[in-house]
């Protein structure tokens, strides 16, 4: 009976060890991951970074803008994302936004074209940046050329 006792107590105490021990967050864990900013009341945006896209030279329209490759950031949510503006008629532009602290990434999934913005774009859903860095990876295609780059993380 006493080492019946000593085993159930050493299971308990192992077990309230294992429930107290603190782990790392993982990336699902943070808030806003995967919503979107209007939808999340995300307001205060701007541009942290930006790539622009031009044709090189020798491509017979040397420094036409091709696409722009865009960090979103919002202090209200404290949240980031890809935005990737194209300015051809080709195909959807497409990017991803990724976490540098856990490769935590989302691709753009939302396109549609922007009068305000004169350009077709690709958005991608959130993610939390507070204290993070993050970067973003965009692509498009003009006169059958594809074209990459991706920014600097912030």
């Amino acid at each position: 009976m006493i080492s019946r006792w000593k085993y159930t107590a050493a299971a308990a105490a192992a077990l309230l060890c294992v429930t107290l021990t603190p782990t790392a967050a993982n990336a699902d864990d943070y808030r806003y991951d995967g919503e979107w900013p209007d939808q999340a009341g995300c307001t205060n945006i701007r541009t942290l970074r930006e790539r622009t896209l031009l044709t090189p030279a020798g491509s017979g329209q040397i420094g036409r803008l091709v696409a722009r490759v865009q960090l979103r950031y919002s202090a209200t949510c404290r949240t980031v994302w890809a935005r990737v503006l194209y300015y051809g008629n080709e195909a959807p532009p497409w990017g991803r936004v990724e976490r540098v602290n856990d490769g935590k990434a989302y691709l753009c999934d939302h396109t549609g074209w922007s009068d305000d913005l004169g350009a077709y774009y690709c958005l991608s859903p959130m993610l939390n940046d507070a204290n993070m860095r993050s970067w973003v990876w965009g692509e498009a295609i003009m006169d059958r050329k594809r074209y990459s780059g991706q920014t600097e993380a912030a």
